[in-house]
């Protein structure tokens, strides 16, 4: 019994660090995405740096919304590297999120 509690304690830490760690994202990645889009910003290696940066935490729902927002801006810029994005999306996600819309989705685009 003490071990069952020791483990549902290790994961209700991991999940608490988990949302932390997507908090301080949003609070960080938004004004950069928004920044990004406002100033018609160009310049795929910034465009880049922050969607890498976001990739790793898309499995909130509210970052891959900034996932997808700044793909949508980057398709204008260079289609090819935003089909790459999606596919690292769907690498890191899609198994975990079959039952989801795919970030593909046309309509998203």
């Amino acid at each position: 019994m003490i071990k069952n509690q020791n483990i549902e304690g290790f994961a209700q830490n991991i999940g608490k660090s988990l949302s932390s760690l997507a908090n301080n994202a949003i609070v960080a990645y938004t004004p950069r995405v928004d920044e990004i889009i406002k100033y018609k910003i160009v310049d795929e290696q910034k465009i880049e740096h922050v969607l890498d940066s976001v990739l790793s935490i898309c499995f909130d729902s509210r970052i891959l919304l900034l996932y997808k927002k700044l793909c949508r801006y980057y398709h204008d810029i260079n289609p090819q590297a935003t089909i790459d994005y999606i596919g690292f999306y769907r690498e890191m996600y899609d198994d975990e999120n079959a039952s989801e819309k795919s970030i593909s989705d046309s309509e998203n685009l």
